[in-house]
């Protein structure tokens, strides 16, 4: 997937583009969105970057802010700008440059109207990467296009990770080959669900008791 988020962005269309990532909580979008966000292509792709975290509480002034820092750096004098101010100022930063801004966690389309007038479109391959766990947002925002969407991972794929995360370079114990495949398998395809009861099982010890205790008491409310 992240081969193909990034032929979106590093893309020939010269308009001002939205790509969007899209799925259930664990599945991986910001983790995706990061790695493609710090790799090498998009480095050297765009004129300026900025990351910026939207969640379900959306504030539009600490938005901007983040944002305004992210693609010219810290200035105390955004600050003590209006949300007007702020958003005169981002224009200005980004016209005549080709950026990417990332939204992360965005839960409403208010958040895109309120903001859109903000993003220039110089027609020089500007893009806007978004993530969501509501597929509706980005349909809304983007309608012409299905959003991206990390697939769950398989048991055996959830297993590997899970044996890599425990065990680095090492095999899993034979006595613990069961009880670690029960519990990659509890974590339902999701690989921040193995990612954190990897974390967890590093803490414990490496016995089948310990393990097993871990497996009856697992539920990935509790990750």
């Amino acid at each position: 997937r992240g081969s193909e988020i990034l032929n979106q962005l590093m893309g020939r269309s010269p308009q001002l583009d939205i790509v969007a990532i899209v799925g259930m909580p664990g599945l991986g979008k910001t983790t995706l969105a990061r790695k493609v966000y710090d790799s090498e292509h998009v480095r050297y792709g765009f004129h300026c970057r900025a990351w910026c975290t939207v969640s379900h509480v959306y504030e539009k002034r600490r938005v901007l802010i983040e944002i305004l820092k992210g693609v010219h750096g810290l200035m105390d004098e955004i600050h003590q700008m209006n949300d007007e101010e702020l958003e005169s100022k981002l224009k200005k930063c980004l016209l005549r440059n080709k950026y990417l801004i990332v939204m992360d966690d965005v839960w409403d389309v208010e958040f895109w109207n309120d903001l859109k007038t903000s993003f220039p479109d110089d027609r020089n391959g500007s893009r806007i990467l978004l993530t969501s766990r509501l597929h509706q947002v980005a349909s809304e925002i983007k309608p012409e296009r299905d959003p991206l969407s990390p697939r769950l991972f398989s048991q055996e794929e959830s297993w590997k990770l899970l044996e890599k995360k425990v065990f680095k370079e090492e095999c899993c114990p034979e006595e613990l080959l069961a009880v670690g495949q029960e519990i990659a398998r509890l974590c339902q395809g999701l690989p921040l669900a193995v990612v954190a009861v990897a974390g967890i099982l590093k803490k414990t010890e490496k016995s089948q008791i310990s393990w097993k205790r871990i497996a009856d008491s697992f539920s990935l409310q509790n990750i």
